[in-house]
């Protein structure tokens, strides 16, 4: 008898799997299209993004190369033309700077100096580089409230390297002392020799702006209230 039950389990099971396979089959025979469809369309998707992936490394390759390969003004000018964004844009914005400073052409490095320093996809080294270059072109021309500038700017971005940072502290003192606000420079040498020190050159500039503080005049305390 219990092996009379088993056996009709067995077969309701059968029957149920039988069932559930056939309503399966007629689910896909009434929607296979829309499925195939569906199935088109990912390929095409995964199709679409890898072509596009590799387009763009291809026009990225073609840029670097171009813009690396770029060694005189005329060049880089026609270079940074075609490819003006990017990383490989920045850096040869900084070479095309650098001609410029050689040739005395203060103007065309400031406003290259300038482009590098709002682009975001610029190496953190070069964004600070070229705004502390364009603080010291703006001192070699006697203007000190435009250098002042770049350097406070340069101190406060916490994007920088540390060393640039504290580079920019320190030249931000050096220019208020010729501004005359011995407050003010104290503070940035304070700025610059405060902290742990992590880099070779961040020990550098906090050096210098120790030495700076020893060199200025006894601090006036506050008085009493």
């Amino acid at each position: 008898m219990a092996k009379q039950k088993k056996v009709m389990e067995s077969e309701i099971i059968a029957d149920d799997i039988t069932r559930d396979c056939n309503s399966f089959e007629a689910w896909f025979i009434e929607n296979g299209k829309m499925i195939a469809w569906a199935c088109v369309a990912i390929v095409v998707a995964v199709a679409v993004v890898f072509t596009v992936v590799q387009i763009r490394k291809s026009a990225r390759a073609k840029a670097y190369a171009a813009l690396a390969s770029a060694t005189t003004v005329e060049q880089l000018q026609d270079a940074l033309k075609k490819y003006p964004g990017g990383t490989a844009a920045a850096e040869a914005r900084f070479r095309l700077a650098k001609l410029f400073i050689q040739a005395k052409n203060s103007k065309g490095a400031l406003e290259q100096l300038s482009r590098i320093a709002a682009d975001e996809e610029a190496l953190p080294f070069t964004r600070a580089r070229a705004i502390l270059d364009a603080g010291y072109l703006y001192e070699n021309e006697k203007q000190n409230k435009e250098a002042l500038a770049r350097y406070e700017a340069a101190a406060a971005d916490l994007r920088l390297p540390e060393d640039a940072r504290l580079e920019a502290y320190y030249a931000a003192g050096r220019i208020q002392l010729l501004l005359k606000d011995l407050p003010k420079a104290r503070a940035a040498f304070k700025q610059a020799a405060a902290g742990t020190v992590r880099s070779q050159g961040g020990f550098f500039w906090s050096s210098q702006a120790r030495a700076a503080l020893n060199r200025l005049p006894a601090e006036t305390p506050a008085p009493k209230k």
